[in-house]
């Protein structure tokens, strides 16, 4: 398990219609793909409107017959400078309800706190979020309703 405690740094939010090629994993509606480019290990946790939540720990859950699942969980080594990814995502529809998106810092490689950006696809509207999650903390990084 990872260590809880440390707040995030804010955040920001913007509407995007770019392209979503470079995302690894599956697309879907909702979809949060977490990326990030230091050695650090972050893990994206996503629960969906019955309290389940998805991660590296528990890589699937159903919410009123709708599966989502992590399908992109990557483990940097080190001394990584290359853009990781985790992705989240509901392939085939998606519980109406609330969905809280988390970032945990679970291996700091580092010592320093990791800049990420989140691309969140929601009722068909692609965002993009960004900010920082401190050394071994976890932040909360957006809540939605799908």
């Amino acid at each position: 398990g990872a260590a809880a405690g440390g707040g995030g740094g804010g955040g920001s939010s913007s509407s995007s219609s770019s392209s979503s090629s470079s995302l690894e994993g599956s697309s879907g509606d909702p979809r949060i793909n977490l990326s990030w480019s230091n050695g650090n290990d972050l893990d994206l946790h996503v629960t969906d409107p019955c309290s389940n939540e998805i991660s590296f720990t528990n890589t699937s859950a159903t919410c009123n017959n709708f599966t989502g699942g992590i399908d992109v969980d990557t483990i940097p080594s080190s001394s990584s400078t290359s853009t990781s990814q985790e992705n989240i995502t509901w392939t085939n529809g998606a519980a109406t309800g609330t969905y809280i998106v988390k970032i945990v810092d679970f291996t700091n490689n580092t010592g320093s706190s990791t800049s990420y950006t989140i691309s969140k696809t929601n009722n068909g509207v692609t965002s993009t979020l960004t900010g920082t999650v401190s050394a071994g903390g976890t932040t909360t990084v957006t809540t939605f309703t799908h």
